[in-house]
């Protein structure tokens, strides 16, 4: 279950990193604080701001369907700190990372350590199997009633939830044993 891994990380504040996010899935946060971001261009440079709400003085988790290459989230955890934020960290159902760009996000990369956690479920298998145990990564297998889908070929179609049950899922895929499972 996440919401209570959140609370139990002492997650105060949900951030969404557009608007789309804290459409779908605000209602799902009664308890936390939330901050909506989003996206504005300057030519061919694209920034990440909050919208509404401050991060000042908050634990924040950013929350979103899905990561490819990270951009979003690291510029929408950027703008957190910048706003006061104690830290940061993210749940993301779908971990695409394309590329292995989620080496980027681990120790040593040039996005390494501006997330506290960064949980993502194992709906990606080939990708979540290669993620390092001994960094900012864990690996849920949370499911239920917060329908975070999303179809990729390299993905296993699963709908998750931030309130639940557990997802029915085998709690190991190869020798990778899943969070929470």
């Amino acid at each position: 279950m996440v919401l209570p891994r959140l609370q139990a990380a002492g997650i105060d504040c949900i951030a969404f990193p557009d608007d789309g996010a804290a459409k779908r899935f605000k209602t799902s946060f009664p308890d936390f604080a939330l901050i909506t971001c989003g996206k504005t261009r300057d030519g061919d440079d694209r920034r990440v701001v909050i919208q509404e709400g401050s991060a000042e003085g908050r634990h924040v988790c950013i929350v979103d369907d899905l990561v490819q290459t990270g951009g979003t989230l690291h510029e929408a955890g950027k703008a957190l700190v910048e706003d006061g934020a104690l830290s940061v960290s993210c749940f993301v159902a779908h971990g695409v990372f394309p590329n292995e760009a989620w080496r980027r996000f681990a120790k040593g990369g040039d996005r390494g350590g501006l997330f506290r956690k960064f949980w993502v479920t194992n709906s990606c298998i080939s990708v979540t199997r290669e993620l390092p145990t001994d960094d900012c990564f864990e690996v849920r297998s949370d499911s239920a009633s917060l329908s975070l889908s999303f179809s990729a070929s390299q993905c296993l179609p699963i709908s998750i939830s931030l309130l639940g049950a557990d997802a029915g899922l085998p709690s190991r895929w190869g020798n990778r044993t899943i969070a929470g499972a």
